[in-house]
């Protein structure tokens, strides 16, 4: 059985993992994010890491540079891999977005994964591996024998929007567009005397839970409010609580200010 380190992050890939007969090991993180000196002490041998470092998912938090190198050099050491899930780097609110660790790979030993989903709509149905020129004919090989979800057209539009410029455009303009919505609600929240964890990037932030956050999640969608306890995204359900909220769909500050009192009222 093949074993891999995952930190706090994209609950929905688990089962997939699982089904393929391997062991996730949990790795903690702080403010620099994933503690790599964890896992090369407890899981040395693991098979390969899988971690969102531009803005972890979902604390928001980046992996710092140190740990970047560190990482690397483990996978380099161990020839292990790395599997960067770069979903949302392009959102990043305070200076330019940060590089994907795969800049820094001269080892080859990071899969970088990226998509259209968080930046342009979901219903793309469209992502991309860049993977090491060593591996590329393994990959194609794998690929030939799946289905394409996404049509010829599909990929020949995305292709002409990137050739043209449009989606550096479009990024320009979300980056500002979502950069104010997050004001509006993270203000809005602080009004209604709720804590929010500080970010610099991302399409969701985090607010802070005293006691068990599944019960506050499940009075806030009782309310109607689309939002999801930190604790379920957890491999091991140890922390402080909090809960996640986007905030892309608040087209003004007076909703945001709607939302958080409708928030308020729900678990008081």
């Amino acid at each position: 059985m093949a074993s891999g380190w995952k930190i706090r992050a994209n609950r929905f890939v688990r089962p997939d993992f699982a089904k393929a007969g391997m062991a996730i090991r949990a790795i903690p993180v702080d403010d620099e994010g994933m503690r790599v000196d964890y896992g090369v002490d407890h899981f040395p041998d693991a098979r390969f890491a899988l971690l969102t470092p531009a803005h972890q998912s979902p604390s928001g938090v980046a992996l710092s540079l140190s740990r970047r190198h560190a990482l690397l050099e483990w996978a380099s050491r161990e020839q292990s891999w790395i599997i960067e899930d770069d979903y949302d780097s392009e959102f990043r609110y305070h200076g330019k977005p940060l590089p994907p660790l795969k800049s820094l790979d001269s080892p080859q030993r990071v899969i970088y994964a990226g998509t259209f989903s968080k930046s342009m709509f979901p219903a793309l149905r469209v992502a991309w591996l860049v993977v090491p020129p060593h591996a590329v004919e393994d990959f194609q090989r794998q690929a030939r024998r799946q289905p394409c979800t996404a049509p010829v057209l599909i990929q020949q539009a995305i292709a002409d929007f990137l050739r043209e410029g449009h989606f550096w455009r479009h990024l320009k303009k979300m980056r500002q567009c979502y950069a104010e919505r997050r004001l509006w609600l993270e203000a809005a929240l602080r009004e209604q005397g709720f804590a929010v964890v500080p970010q610099e990037g991302g399409i969701q932030m985090v607010m802070e839970v005293e006691g068990d956050d599944l019960a506050v999640e499940s009075l806030a969608r009782a309310a109607g409010l689309a939002v999801q306890a930190l604790s379920r995204w957890r491999i091991e359900h140890a922390g402080r609580g909090g809960l996640l909220l986007s905030f892309t769909n608040i087209s003004s500050y007076e909703l945001a200010q709607r939302y958080a009192l409708q928030l308020r009222l729900a678990i008081t």
